[in-house]
């Protein structure tokens, strides 16, 4: 009688395993490490909700090189940090909030002037008024 000797096999799962986790914790514990080294660098997920057209072109943008520095001058542009500036800081007593927009500042620049003292005023907040001015005031100055 002629017999095959019979092989045992072992069904094969995938690739050796490395660690006594599972896949899926190895995956999770993955994340939470990229998610913490982006932390330290300053780097922070924000959404946002926008309409469709507008969301794939903003995340076509954020891919180029230069969309970063490009968004920058942007805020700085329209957004100020109400802080930095000690004599808007006073016309914003009442806000609670950290952020103005340069339109808004523009605005409470000029309806409160007779409160802006500019012998009292940093050169920063000086040059800031000015860039105002040409925006949105026409170039005049204030009072």
């Amino acid at each position: 009688m002629n017999v095959k000797p019979t092989t045992v096999r072992t069904r094969h799962t995938g690739r050796p395993r490395s660690s006594e986790l599972t896949r899926l914790e190895q995956l999770r514990l993955a994340k939470q490490s990229q998610r913490d080294r982006e932390r330290q660098s300053g780097i922070v997920e924000t959404r946002l909700k926008l309409p469709g057209a507008i969301a794939g072109r903003l995340a076509f943008a954020a891919r180029q090189d230069g969309f970063v520095a490009s968004l920058a001058a942007f805020l700085q542009a329209e957004i100020i940090e109400i802080a930095a500036f000690p004599q808007l800081h006073l016309l914003c007593w009442n806000r609670h909030t950290r952020f103005i927009t340069a339109a808004d500042a523009w605005s409470l620049y000029e309806r409160n002037q007779r409160f802006v003292d500019p012998a009292t005023m940093v050169e920063q907040e000086r040059s800031l008024l000015h860039a105002l001015s040409q925006r949105f005031g026409g170039g005049l100055p204030l009072g």
